[in-house]
């Protein structure tokens, strides 16, 4: 069910596409278009995955090192 209005994340749009905005992980899923005229249905599925994307939450601290001696930079 395709949930719409002014609160709403999920907007299908005039053309027939979905505009998802704010994705979630709770996204993810399979998604069907469906059509259907006097001629008869038609229905396709796609399935969306979001991903986290990725973040260093403790980055690395600057450093100096005597040459010929062993670099530990954390992450």
């Amino acid at each position: 069910a395709v949930l719409e209005g002014s609160e709403s994340r999920v907007t299908k749009l005039t053309n027939g596409n979905l505009l998802i905005k704010d994705l979630q992980l709770s996204d993810t899923g399979v998604y069907k278009c469906m059509a259907s005229n006097n001629m008869g249905n038609s229905s396709s599925s796609g399935h969306l995955t979001v991903v986290t994307r990725t973040v260093i939450s403790i980055p690395p601290s600057d450093i100096h090192v005597d040459i010929n001696s062993t670099a530990f930079l954390a992450c």
